[in-house]
């Protein structure tokens, strides 16, 4: 087995090998199977580690997350440059991808069969300590592309009672938003219990996520312009995307849309003002729905536009029942 120089470091391609490092010791791991003694598929994820002793990852989360005990113990020891000492958070620049993602490329991710199979127990611990337990309370918001998950830390105080998660394609903001909520129920007990996220492609999986009306709000904050013709297919709000959000939302439940593109404004405006089961809120119902405050100041992209005196595109539609 090569080791590498001036380092305490024991590697094993097998999946259930025991990894060891030095103290503050960073690594980049690449998990491979290996199958009746030759190396199968790329399994799992490729990620940076830094390690004290003998920390290991949660077998049972989703991408290779710390668990919160694990994360608490990192944030009391500092081991990680990954935590900022100020606000004992993740730092994004050790997270940072590609500004967008194709969502018509093939990922590889777990998905789930149906909606009765997403596991609350991994997402939800608090609320769902027993995978056997039986879920009185679903997920309610979907923030669909939540980035770095500012909108959800937001919803999660201002509605402590409702279970909400974020869906993201880029696999390293995917994971920095899963630590930042850890680091989040650690410094704050009790509270950001009700707030998730999964790397998925919402434009192909969510009605394996959601059952039908089981929504009562969606997030579209900032999406991909794509702003090519040839492109447009692959935009996250299309007419016949339209069709499964409408499946998944309840009746009232409200789609939230808001670019700084007018372009891409204009086409989201059109697109839900053309679906037969979607209707424009009224202004005075917009006043006094506090999440629209949200829309443009609780996340990176909408924080960014303001600094830079650019100015926001909102269209926000409620679900009806299509008249005859």
């Amino acid at each position: 087995m090569p080791s590498a120089a001036n380092t305490n470091v024991s590697l094993s391609l097998s999946q259930d090998a025991p990894v060891t490092a030095s103290p503050s010791f960073s690594i980049t791991l690449l998990l491979q199977a290996v199958n009746n003694g030759g190396v199968g598929t790329l399994i799992c994820f490729k990620r940076t580690l830094t390690l004290k002793m003998k920390d290991h990852f949660d077998e049972n989360t989703e991408q290779g997350s710390l668990s919160t005990v694990k994360w608490g113990k990192m944030l009391k020891n500092e081991v990680s440059p990954h935590i900022s000492k100020t606000t004992r958070l993740p730092r994004k620049r050790f997270y940072r991808a590609r500004a967008h993602s194709n969502p018509l490329s093939d990922s590889h991710f777990p998905v789930p069969v149906s909606p009765c199979h997403v596991d609350y127990c991994l997402h939800y611990p608090q609320h769902f300590p027993s995978s056997d337990q039986t879920f009185n309370s679903k997920i309610q918001f979907a923030d669909i592309g939540c980035g770095f998950g500012g909108l959800l830390i937001s919803l999660s105080t201002l509605f402590p009672k409702t279970l909400m998660i974020g869906m993201e394609l880029r696999d390293k903001v995917t994971e920095y938003v899963k630590e930042r909520i850890l680091a989040l129920r650690v410094e704050n007990p009790g509270q950001y219990q009700n707030v998730s996220v999964v790397r998925t492609n919402s434009m192909k999986y969510i009605p394996n996520y959601f059952e039908k009306g089981q929504l009562s709000k969606m997030f579209f904050l900032f999406p991909d312009p794509h702003f090519k013709e040839k492109n447009h297919r692959r935009r996250v709000i299309s007419p016949h995307l339209l069709d499964e959000y409408a499946y998944t939302l309840c009746i009232g439940g409200i789609i939230y849309t808001i670019t700084d593109v007018e372009e891409l404004g204009e086409w989201m405006k059109d697109c839900l003002e053309g679906h037969p089961m979607f209707e424009a809120v009224r202004d005075e119902e917009l006043e006094a729905d506090p999440v629209v405050k949200l829309l443009s100041s609780a996340t990176e992209e909408g924080q960014k536009v303001a600094r830079n005196g650019g100015h926001t595109f909102q269209a926000v539609y409620k679900r009806v029942v299509p008249s005859l």
